[in-house]
């Protein structure tokens, strides 16, 4: 019952939109780590000093993790058309650009390699 509390109200609002989150300083993505590990503990009843992996024990992902998992799933929906248009709008394979049709990796079995925007 308290790890579905936990799941609820903790997670998913660190889940929400942390694909924007790509980038984050250490300090703050360290204050992020640190609230997904006292989630952990509290729902092992663990005290603050027991140094056991209860991340892995609830096969959580750590905070770094989240937000890699989040991003790769965002651009998998946008190269497949599932994901919303503003996503999809900004991937752009190098294959569909006519100025990098002749680069050799526009043309190598891997073809889904995407052009990053700046």
């Amino acid at each position: 019952m308290c790890q579905t509390l936990v799941v609820s109200l903790v997670l998913s609002r660190l889940d929400y939109g942390n694909a924007t989150l790509v980038g984050l300083p250490a300090n703050l993505l360290n204050r992020l780590q640190s609230v997904l590990n006292a989630a952990a503990r509290s729902v092992a009843g663990l005290r603050r000093s027991d140094h056991t992996d209860t991340l892995a024990s609830f096969h959580w992902l750590r905070a770094r993790e989240r937000i890699k998992f989040k991003l790769a799933v965002i651009v998998y929906q946008g190269i497949h058309g599932t994901a919303p248009l503003y996503p999809s709008d900004l991937l752009h394979r190098v294959s569909d650009i006519t100025s990098r049709r002749r680069l050799r990796s526009s043309t190598s079995s891997q073809s889904s390699e995407l052009v990053i925007p700046m």
